[in-house]
């Protein structure tokens, strides 16, 4: 006797943890009326039994995750036996209602270096460290966790990355900000363009900083804008 079909279900988010919450599951056949609803917590693999498998196995399944961003595929199961299927699912952003941001202390030594020698950001004068830090609005501070983030994960040619360089910064904005850098980065940056680390793009995503902005602490440096 052959083993009954199932599909073995195994829902992570981006940083490869299982979702922790109940999801709405729905298995439509491509061929017969069949159509199998299923509701279960995604924090362990989700096991759907009762199911066709080949040579008519093949389903149009839809996900819908409370928190994060519905995903539809096609599979076809195997005749017999277990069907392992894995699937990413990205932050819904219009589902957001709250960030858990991590606290000062918490986020990276470069970050925090950052943000103690930065006491000119235009709007926040005179605070740096985590009274700066604490002062972002939700917006502005998600964005700089996540410029930080790839930053610090974008390697230059030289074997330092791109947050190392960064100085203190200026303004803060949700997609980007501008921050004082030695030039010294701004020709690694042409090296590794020209190493194939980076490749050219056109001008149309830069916005032209106020003036003030531009005014670096010395000749030895730039003001830089990073963007998400």
């Amino acid at each position: 006797m052959a083993n009954p079909v199932i599909l073995s279900l195994e829902l992570s988010d981006v940083y490869g943890d299982l979702l922790r919450e109940k999801v709405d599951i729905i298995l439509r056949h491509q061929v017969l009326s069949q159509v199998v609803k299923v509701s279960n917590n995604a924090s362990t693999k989700i096991q759907i039994k009762g199911l066709n498998g080949a040579p008519q196995g093949l389903y149009r399944i839809d996900i819908d995750p409370p928190s994060y961003q519905y995903v539809s595929q096609f599979i076809n199961l195997k005749a017999s036996g277990t069907t392992a299927l894995s699937l990413t699912f990205p932050i819904d952003p219009s589902k957001v209602k709250k960030v858990n941001f991590p606290a000062f202390g918490s986020t990276v030594a470069d970050l925090q270096r950052v943000l103690e020698s930065s006491e000119k950001v235009l709007g926040f004068e005179n605070k740096k460290g985590k009274v700066l830090y604490d002062a972002l609005d939700d917006i502005r501070r998600a964005g700089l966790l996540n410029i930080v983030a790839k930053t610090r994960a974008t390697p230059l040619t030289n074997g330092r990355t791109v947050l190392s360089y960064i100085q203190e910064l200026r303004e803060i904005r949700g997609d980007r900000f501008f921050a004082v850098a030695p030039k010294e980065l701004r020709e690694e940056t042409k090296n590794s363009v020209a190493d194939g680390l980076f490749h050219p793009v056109d001008e149309s995503l830069h916005i032209h900083p106020p003036a003030l902005l531009m005014q670096a602490a010395s000749r030895h440096q730039i003001i830089m804008e990073i963007f998400n």
